[in-house]
């Protein structure tokens, strides 16, 4: 039985600064067709990277991480449509809920399960709204 691949981190593609990302053995893939390369969220562009088998650095199995620092969004290419542009709504809903965070002490109060629901609150909310009212 052939062994599986070890994890190794992520470079950013631009100027290959380490990420806070694993990988096992995935690969780094264009854009697929009717998803962005490139996203602008409150004025701010972010670069949308597409790698499948992503991990975050406790090796936790991901469909997408933001990386604010580096205006960077990664999301897993092998979803379906679908749920890619649901994942991209959730890592957006990230940055959204992030500059709020700045101005509410209610919202810095969210458990991380919490900020997770709520993301996919927004990004599920967001994508139906889009598809039933063009």
């Amino acid at each position: 039985m052939p062994k599986k691949p070890g994890f190794s981190q992520l470079h950013e593609p631009l100027n290959d600064q380490p990420l806070e990302v694993m990988t096992r053995g995935g690969k780094p893939r264009k854009a697929p067709k009717g998803m962005p390369a490139r996203v602008k969220i409150l004025g701010q562009h972010f670069q949308v990277f597409y790698h499948s088998q992503i991990y975050t650095m406790t090796r936790v199995r991901l469909r997408g991480i933001v990386i604010f620092a580096q205006r960077l969004i990664i999301i897993d290419p092998t979803q379906s449509l679908h749920m890619m542009r649901e994942t991209l709504f959730h890592e957006m809903a990230h940055v959204y809920l992030y500059k709020w965070q700045s101005k509410s002490t209610c919202l810095n109060k969210l458990s991380h399960q919490q900020v997770e629901e709520l993301c996919d609150l927004f990004a599920e909310s967001y994508y139906d709204s889009r598809l039933n009212n063009p």
